[in-house]
């Protein structure tokens, strides 16, 4: 079992929290909400591609896990232009989830 000291945990948080009122970090459900309103074919088709290249084989008619979905294109991608008939997209943020 990997062990942290509580001192850490809360000087990371602060630190994160310090970078976010820089705008040097975003918050993660803000960075979502905003990203619904500008995501389009064109950043889908870029992620197709992406995918693909990175996957080395076709999706069509299989399943794709995409654990740690982050803006979750890659799903998009792969159910809309590669064809996967089973998806499982996954983000573990309260504040995407709630977007």
């Amino acid at each position: 079992m990997y062990e942290v000291e509580p001192t850490a945990v809360r000087a990371t948080a602060v630190e994160h929290l310090r970078e976010v009122a820089a705008e040097d970090r975003f918050e993660f459900g803000d960075n979502w909400s905003r990203f619904l309103n500008i995501v389009n074919d064109d950043r889908i088709h870029e992620a197709e591609r992406s995918l693909s290249a990175m996957l080395g084989f076709p999706l069509e008619g299989k399943s794709f896990v995409d654990v740690g979905s982050g803006s979750g294109l890659f799903s998009l991608a792969a159910v809309w232009a590669l064809g996967c008939i089973r998806l499982i997209s996954t983000r573990n943020q309260w504040r995407a989830r709630s977007s």
